[in-house]
């Protein structure tokens, strides 16, 4: 049995058990499949979330590691980086006005050209 928690950064956490005997790396594929629209194979949470397709640079946590969706694959982060992550997403200018994502995509702009968040 895996625990999983999907977090979409600044925006909601949805958790739930599966029983699989899989690798984290199968386990996080079959996540991602699951939670994107139009994969055919769509998670029920989801779907009763409504809420958007899991995305780059959104986080998973498989049991007691967390993972970043990158443009290809997963980086394994610490739980230090999804806190400090959350919460500049949260005090980002663009929250309030445009909402998580796209604050989200500012922080990781920023991140990714070097500078602390």
């Amino acid at each position: 049995m895996k625990n999983i928690l999907v977090n979409y950064i600044g925006d909601i956490a949805i958790g739930f058990s599966t029983p699989c005997e899989s690798s984290d790396e199968e386990t996080l594929e079959n996540v991602f499949d699951q939670f994107n629209h139009g994969s055919g194979n769509e998670h029920p949470l989801l779907l009763k979330h409504k809420t958007r397709s899991l995305s780059v640079n959104d986080t998973v946590r498989v049991d007691d590691k967390w993972y970043q969706c990158m443009s290809i694959g997963w980086e394994q982060v610490s739980n230090e980086y999804v806190d400090e992550l959350e919460q500049a997403v949260v005090n980002h200018p663009s929250f309030k006005e445009h909402g998580p994502w796209f604050a989200l995509h500012d922080v990781m702009w920023v991140k990714r050209k070097g500078k602390s968040i």
